[in-house]
């Protein structure tokens, strides 16, 4: 119902602005084209054009046509807004999902509640939380995608920050983030090893008797927020030259840490 509801807003918003357009069909009379109708007749069109266009950027319009035309019309569209019962309807259906009935004519409106438990209305009120955080997430996550966040834009693309476009926040080591399971994680790393290689894994016991160093930065997208940059200056500290980091979640909160490490690792993903 939610997502109906945002599929009628994003309908009307379109028909309201193909509905607002200004149409204006002049005819010109047949005899332009000449008794055999051969002639193009470009030189009328332009001049009947550009004499009602005169007349027309005034605040009050009067043109005094040409003989070449016929007619001026204007054409409206024909585009209906989504009718105002449906979305009433869609919107009752929601509130009664919450246990609350609201009842609409065109005189009065009333509302009554429902009579259901208080664990019965918090399991709806997360449902309906939840269909939500879906659509803000596909929505937000669109909106990153198309403005470069989440992958390399051309050197010559114009972005609003400088920091949507570079290599930034980065080590002098070399970071690759990782993306797979954990048991995917643990094997590529274990044979990938080299000279001053180190991980980034999100737990201690995600390099469990493997012989690689490591910093760990957080199990929760919360923790690894908090302390990414840390890790990252901390590897300078130890002289990693490869560093392979365990990719975070890319929802929430998790999100910004791996745009913050995806910049670390001047955009070097491999996925498993």
């Amino acid at each position: 119902d939610l997502l109906m509801l945002d599929t009628f807003d994003n309908s009307d918003r379109v028909n309201s602005k193909a509905k607002a357009k200004k149409i204006i069909h002049q005819k010109l009379r047949k005899e332009v084209m000449g008794t055999d109708l051969n002639k193009k007749g470009f030189d009328e069109m332009a001049y009947a054009h550009e004499n009602f266009m005169n007349a027309f950027k005034m605040q009050t319009v009067v043109v005094t046509t040409p003989p070449t035309v016929e007619s001026i019309q204007y054409i409206e569209p024909k585009i209906e807004l989504t009718d105002v019962k449906t979305v009433n309807n869609y919107r009752s259906r929601i509130l009664a999902s919450l246990g609350v009935s609201f009842l609409m004519d065109s005189g009065s409106q009333s509302v009554s509640t429902a009579g259901i438990s208080d664990e019965q209305l918090m399991r709806t009120i997360n449902m309906i939380s939840e269909q939500l955080e879906f659509i803000l997430q596909k929505w937000y996550r669109n909106v990153l995608i198309d403005n470069g966040v989440l992958h390399m834009l051309d050197k010559n693309a114009v972005v609003s920050s400088p920091g949507m476009k570079y290599k930034h926040y980065s080590p002098k080591a070399d970071v690759v983030i990782i993306d797979g399971k954990l048991e995917d994680f643990r094997q590529f790393v274990s044979s990938h090893k080299e000279e001053n290689l180190w991980c980034m894994p999100f737990v201690k016991s995600d390099m469990t008797e493997i012989d690689i160093p490591f910093i760990a930065y957080g199990e929760t997208s919360e923790e690894q927020a908090h302390n990414v940059f840390d890790v990252l200056r901390e590897l300078d500290n130890v002289g990693a030259k490869k560093v392979y980091a365990r990719c975070p979640s890319i929802n929430g909160v998790g999100l910004a840490v791996y745009n913050r490490l995806l910049r670390a690792a001047g955009f070097q993903v491999i996925k498993l």
